[in-house]
């Protein structure tokens, strides 16, 4: 099978999560799915400049210590980017909810995070805002050298013991 991915395009704008898959076999289509968004009326002037966007995000974000102030090599790779394209609110994919955005990614260095922040591009509104990183709590236990099996605390970041 061979699967050709199509985005959905609006003035030369990409809408986020609105593609098409053909599914292919021996050169023929045999199967299409996916999201399209039809009859878009979507306004998109820009009120906002990228520099007012990337300060609300940051406002928005709120880290102590972002990854491109930090002193180590290549910090430069981390600087925000940003990139204007068309999403709906909580990507609900309502004709009527879509705008032009600019979709910020944003590293924060402390506490870790990886932030997509979208910003309204005509009035200014933080209309999706999510941590890319995911990490999780879990029970667990281990064997120690001097207190046998011990309970504690798993995580992407530390182990810390509970007995």
């Amino acid at each position: 099978m061979v699967h050709k991915r199509y985005k959905q395009y609006f003035k030369d704008y990409e809408i986020l999560v609105a593609e098409y898959i053909f599914h292919e076999q021996g050169g023929y289509l045999v199967r299409a799915n996916g999201t399209l968004i039809p009859d878009l009326n979507v306004k998109t002037g820009i009120i906002i400049s990228k520099t007012e966007a990337l300060n609300i995000a940051l406002n928005k974000v709120n880290a102590d210590e972002y990854m491109w102030q930090t002193n180590e090599i290549n910090t430069d790779q981390y600087y925000p980017t940003s990139k204007l394209v068309i999403s709906s609110k909580e990507y609900s994919l309502k004709k009527e909810d879509m705008r032009l955005v600019y979709q910020i990614d944003i590293y924060a260095k402390r506490p870790v995070a990886r932030y997509n922040v979208e910003i309204d591009a005509n009035t200014g509104e933080v209309i999706n805002f999510f941590n890319k990183i995911h990490t999780a709590d879990v029970s667990g236990s281990g064997v120690s050298l001097y207190n046998g099996t011990v309970s504690m605390t798993v995580d992407s970041l530390s182990i810390s013991s509970t007995d």
